[in-house]
């Protein structure tokens, strides 16, 4: 489960940068405005933002007790991921 919540957020992230990126083009190409590229800037960036927010509660773990030799691997039926 958790694999693939990591796999889903990596590719989240990767479609928003693309979409930057092609913002970008458009921009360079002529297609939008200034005003345009600013908001599609803005977008994606805190498209990215709030999906490492997301994704750092999301995927919290349990920390271990004081003094423990080894870390806990806390609870495997633990379904924080929403996919």
């Amino acid at each position: 489960m958790k694999k693939r919540c990591d796999w889903v957020t990596i590719g989240l992230t990767f479609a928003l940068t693309m979409s930057a990126l092609g913002i970008v083009g458009s921009f360079e190409l002529g297609n939008i405005n200034f005003a345009g590229f600013l908001v599609g800037q803005a977008v994606c960036i805190s498209g990215i933002a709030l999906l490492s927010v997301a994704h750092h509660f999301l995927s919290k773990k349990r920390k271990s007790p004081r003094g423990a030799a080894t870390p806990t691997k806390g609870n495997r039926n633990n379904k924080t991921c929403l996919f």
